[in-house]
């Protein structure tokens, strides 16, 4: 009848209000707590990568993606940090079922917000390197979803452990990004790879495949 579906629509309007607001409540509340340490995050991020581009600009003048060499500088210090927080907080999380689904540590925030922080940022960064079409879509939603997944974390306080469990996965981050660097980053016209002993990629290599 008429009268079931204005009731019904009352309903369902009110309920979807009363989200709203909580939503709105709880996310005004994790800003209170937590968006002076995201500030601090993405802060020092970026001036960080601000410092490694014109580095790279200057000590390697004729390379031919400085936006990209800046970001595989500052991932070599993000990502070893990174992997460092969510092994530690997995550890830590690991105990019982309550700590896997609710638990929270120093290091499990700690890790969130440097991987939220991170993807955001990098969105940004990618957009100024010379990078393939296909690449930067895929790049992109991998971000987006990251942002979406890591985010809620950090706004419920809720499921640490799993995400850092999945963290972990970025330790071939570490390895693949030594790759780059030892191929891309030249010394009096040498590659740096040439420079290290003969066993040092062979490993690093070994490390990224295990």
């Amino acid at each position: 009848s008429v009268s079931a579906r204005l009731t019904y629509s009352y309903i369902r309007t009110f309920a979807m209000d009363r989200q709203l607001q909580h939503g709105g409540s709880l996310l005004a509340d994790v800003w209170s707590k937590q968006g002076d340490v995201f500030l601090v995050y993405s802060g020092v991020q970026a001036v960080a990568f601000a410092v490694v581009l014109v580095l790279a600009k200057l000590l390697w003048p004729d390379h031919k993606d400085h936006w990209a060499l800046g970001d595989a500088l500052l991932s070599a210090v993000v990502y070893p940090a990174m992997v460092y927080l969510a092994i530690s907080a997995t550890w830590s999380l690991s105990s019982d079922v309550h700590s896997r689904w609710q638990g929270v540590t120093d290091e499990s925030n700690s890790f969130a917000m440097l991987y939220v922080t991170r993807s955001l940022l990098h969105l940004g960064m990618q957009a100024m390197q010379d990078m393939n079409w296909n690449l930067f879509i895929l790049m992109t939603v991998h971000h987006v979803l990251s942002l979406l997944c890591f985010g809620s974390g950090v706004v419920t306080g809720r499921m640490h452990f799993w995400g850092c469990f999945a963290g972990i996965c970025e330790t071939s981050t570490v390895f693949l990004n030594n790759i780059w660097l030892f191929k891309e980053i030249s010394i009096r016209g040498r590659p740096f790879q040439s420079y290290l002993p003969g066993w040092v990629y062979p490993l690093n290599g070994l490390c990224l495949w295990l």
